[in-house]
């Protein structure tokens, strides 16, 4: 999986404050990666500030040989940025983009969950509230796991820091792979979270899309 949230990979370093990596290594390693089978994805937070930059996605050299592209709202405030203008041409864009032949990976954007169609200021909103998450259970975490750059296994990429060393499974630097997995089975097995901590990090499009 890698986080792309520019075309132009001098834009994304600037913004990532990361080193620029060549594009075209990157093309190498996801082609032998898809060659062996493994599933290859990119993320890119969506934000008023990149979503008229996704047309320059698709030309990117390693784009045939990535298998998804998940599209994930901005958080907190920067998603109050967002007008109807810009709502308005990144829906026309996503479509045009999730229809297009060729090779290249599979379109997931938040167009299905209301995207476009809810109260701007339900997308402008941040995160949802404690009362909001509370008791209810997440599907994310069943299906996927998250390791962050400090090594903490989560139940996804939308926890809080600062919740981060609580509700994560274990950290890969201070201790085995097989016991952070082991733990991580047990807890799905139980109620581990059923206060919801660390979810206001979810934008409240996901959590509706991704809770029951």
């Amino acid at each position: 999986m890698l986080s792309r949230d520019f075309a132009d990979p001098q834009r994304h370093a600037n913004w990532r404050k990361l080193p620029a990596f060549s594009d075209q290594v990157i093309a190498e390693v996801f082609a032998r990666l898809s060659a062996r089978g493994v599933f290859c994805q990119v993320n890119t937070v969506l934000m008023p500030s990149n979503a008229d930059d996704l047309p320059g996605f698709p030309g990117l050299p390693f784009w045939p040989a990535l298998d998804l592209w998940h599209l994930i709202p901005v958080k907190g405030a920067m998603a109050k940025g967002w007008t109807e203008e810009s709502r308005g041409r990144f829906a026309a864009t996503a479509a045009e983009l999730g229809g297009a032949p060729g090779p290249g990976p599979t379109l997931i954007s938040p167009l299905p969950s209301g995207f476009a169609e809810l109260p701007l200021a339900e997308i402008r909103g941040s995160r949802p509230t404690e009362a909001a998450v509370r008791g209810r259970s997440c599907t994310v975490e069943l299906a996927q796991l998250y390791i962050d750059a400090s090594g903490h296994v989560l139940p996804c990429n939308s926890i809080a820091w600062e919740q981060r060393r609580t509700i994560g499974f274990g950290n890969l630097h201070e201790e085995p792979a097989e016991a952070i997995l082991a733990r991580r089975s047990r807890a799905l097995e139980s109620s581990h979270n059923s206060a919801r901590l660390g979810c206001h990090a979810c934008d409240p499009l996901n959590f509706a899309a991704n809770s029951n």
